[in-house]
């Protein structure tokens, strides 16, 4: 473990074990995934330009009665699209029903400080809320990913 320097408000590490951050905001959607609006969405993050991944969620629900299967059924619906830079070390997943920034830790494009990237999301946020038009937040969240 590195200690950190003595600046209790931004502290630093030689070789923070950090992989990736993730921001997160999941809402009630006003509407379905379109890919009018994504590709609106997008449209404002033109360094958003290398690998698209079009994400889908996938249910199953299973009724056992008996002890047997009574009944099954299988859900499938698209629920958004990841666009990342070109060296894949920052990502945005846009969908109705949520927003997530990526931002990995990379060699030549580190995490640095939460207050590096704020602005940022910031912009990721109101343009969220300009084209989704969510009902009302369900939950927010920012996590950080561990080696």
């Amino acid at each position: 473990m590195v200690a950190a320097k003595a600046n209790p408000k931004s502290p630093e590490f030689g070789e923070p074990p950090l992989v990736e951050a993730v921001f997160d905001l999941f809402v009630e959607p006003s509407h379905e995934l379109e890919k009018t609006v994504v590709d609106r969405f997008f449209e404002a993050f033109p360094e958003l330009n290398g690998d698209v991944e079009d994400l889908r969620q996938f249910g199953m629900t299973m009724h056992v009665k008996g002890g047997r299967t009574a009944a099954q059924a299988m859900s499938s619906e698209d629920s958004g699209t990841r666009r990342w830079n070109e060296d894949r070390s920052r990502g945005v997943l846009f969908g109705p029903a949520v927003l997530a920034v990526n931002v990995m830790h990379k060699p030549g494009a580190p995490y640095g400080h939460f207050e590096e990237h704020a602005p940022r999301l910031q912009k990721f946020v109101e343009r969220f809320y300009e084209i989704a038009k969510p009902k009302r937040v369900l939950w927010a969240g920012h996590r950080y990913i561990n080696q």
